[in-house]
């Protein structure tokens, strides 16, 4: 049932276009109107088309098909979903008073090399942020839940930025676990 030469023609980049005949459609035992989800014979015949689309294009994680109705047979519109790189988020973690804050320098050293930190303080408490980068794990991720209240994405670096008072920059880690010196105060350097 269903011999089936599907002509696919690429579209764009994440598109394809296919089209059947009506004679094609009923080798497979289908029209447009029982072109639907559940139908045994709509899913053997997009099994099919699915098979065809892999041939063309290998790098998708998963499609959309639209079927349009045209005379003489039926258009198949494939757009394509290709996996998305994972995002590495930076993260901004609240912590409320300094013992706190020394207790979670001191376990993310046990964790691993440093991620790019900053320190924020706050009316509150402060604010310890954690670029996005290769050294930012899933332990310093796991640390910072449980020692202060992680809040993720861009928009948690920026509050810090424009709310927050500056105390160290690029190393907070490091200054906190007195791995550096501390950053000078800018009001200190002559200029």
């Amino acid at each position: 049932m269903g011999g089936m030469t599907v002509k696919v023609e690429r579209i764009r980049e994440d598109g394809l276009r296919i089209w059947l005949s009506d004679e094609e459609m009923a080798g497979w035992g289908v029209t447009y109107d029982t072109l639907r989800r559940g139908n045994p014979r709509t899913d053997r015949l997009i099994r099919q088309i699915l098979r065809r689309v892999r041939q063309e294009s290998e790098d998708w994680e998963s499609c959309l098909l639209e079927a349009i109705p045209v005379e003489g047979g039926c258009l198949v519109l494939v757009s394509l979903v290709r996996p998305r790189e994972p995002e590495e988020q930076p993260m901004a973690c609240r912590v409320g008073d300094e013992e706190s804050l020394f207790q979670l320098a001191s376990q993310m050293e046990m964790a691993g090399p440093f991620p790019p930190s900053s320190l924020y303080g706050m009316p509150w408490g402060y604010i310890l942020t954690l670029s996005a980068h290769p050294s930012l794990t899933a332990e310093h991720r796991r640390l910072a839940e449980e020692y202060g209240h992680p809040v993720y994405g861009a928009g948690a670096l920026a509050a810090a930025r424009e709310y927050g008072c500056l105390l160290a920059e690029g190393n907070a880690l490091e200054q906190l676990t007195g791995r550096v010196p501390p950053s000078p105060d800018p009001q200190a350097i002559p200029h």
